[in-house]
């Protein structure tokens, strides 16, 4: 007979199912832009200086920022639609 290929596992994240069918299944939080993009806070608002660079972070890639969801339970509490929208308040300096 004829070996059949075995599929390789998925090692880079051992316990995540990796066919697509389970993907399809689980809850995925869509992230919806803003028409007009709303601005971000300003930096230098901040004392902190990682939360002033992750400000200045989210001002120098809102487009990368609109596209991910937020999973801290934002879009529930506040509104949000997308991970930006947590630096266009203090969201994302707590």
């Amino acid at each position: 007979g004829q070996d059949t290929p075995s599929r390789p596992e998925n090692t880079a994240s051992p316990g995540v199912p990796s066919d697509e069918a389970s993907l399809r299944n689980r809850l995925v939080l869509p992230a919806t832009p803003r028409n007009p993009r709303p601005p971000t806070l300003d930096p230098g608002l901040f004392p902190d200086p990682q939360v002033a660079a992750a400000y200045q972070i989210a001002r120098a890639i809102p487009e990368v920022l609109e596209s991910i969801p937020c999973y801290c339970s934002c879009y529930q509490s506040a509104g949000h639609r997308n991970n930006l929208d947590c630096f266009v308040d203090n969201h994302g300096a707590t």
